[in-house]
Formats: structure tokens, sequence, C-alpha cells
């Protein structure tokens, strides 16, 4: 059969339920409409690949939101922190100096960054402490 439904050697053809097969109905009356021509399988591997991409899109974002959750937990807030009057110092380095505190009732080590001497005027990001 050709792409419409006009007879081919004899053999009627007819347009199946889908609208895109054409297939020949024999002497006998029957036809073969099963809707897994071509075009069935084609528009089943387009859905197919649509939804794996989007359940590859949503596992993503529900991956990067959970990191991202994640890490908020390891975020401390500086007024959790509690430093003795005056601080006491555990130890001093090049860059900056280590300071005993408590946070939540846990004495910790902070690491204070002391800001460079010869400090630019991009430069003037404000330092925050590092755990």
């Amino acid at each position: 059969c050709g792409y419409d439904d006009a007879p081919v050697g004899g053999i009627n053809c007819i347009t199946c339920a889908d609208g895109f097969d054409v297939v020949p109905v024999y002497p006998d009356g029957t036809g073969y409409c099963d809707g897994g021509g071509p075009s069935t399988s084609i528009g089943v591997t387009k859905v197919a690949f649509a939804t794996l991409a989007v359940m590859g899109i949503v596992a993503y974002l529900y991956a990067a939101h959970k990191r991202r959750k994640e890490d908020l937990f390891w975020m401390v807030k500086p007024s959790e922190l509690t430093f003795k009057e005056p601080p006491v110092i555990l130890g001093q380095g090049t860059f900056g100096l280590v300071l005993l505190a408590e946070y939540r009732g846990t004495n910790v080590a902070i690491k204070r960054i002391i800001p460079s001497k010869n400090e630019d005027s991009d430069n003037t990001r404000p330092y925050s402490a590092t755990i």
C-alpha cells in the first residue's frame, strides 16, 4: 500500500485508526491494523526518551537541593559562638589566630583570619571565621 487508501495491485488499502499506518485489506476482508507500525514505535521511543529526560532532571534537582540543605547544617552563625574575655589564643600563624570559643555548650577552636597590612581597596570583603 502507498501513503493513501488507493488500491495497489488489486488489493484495497485502509488507513488504521492511528491515522498513520496504511495497510492492505485482503480479498477475504481481513486487514492488519495493530497500531505497532513504525509511527507508533517512534512515538513510544520519543515518550520514553522524554520521560527519562524529565526523570534525570528531577533527580539532579533533588540531589542539588539535598546538597544545599546538608551544607546549611554545617554553617555556624557567629552569634552562636561565645569567646572568653580576653579571648584565649590557642595558636598563631602567618594568616590568622586560633581562638578558644564555645559553640552550643562545646569548646571549639576558631580560626580568625588576620587581614593583610597592604590590603587593596578592591579586596575589602569581610572575612568570616573558619572552623
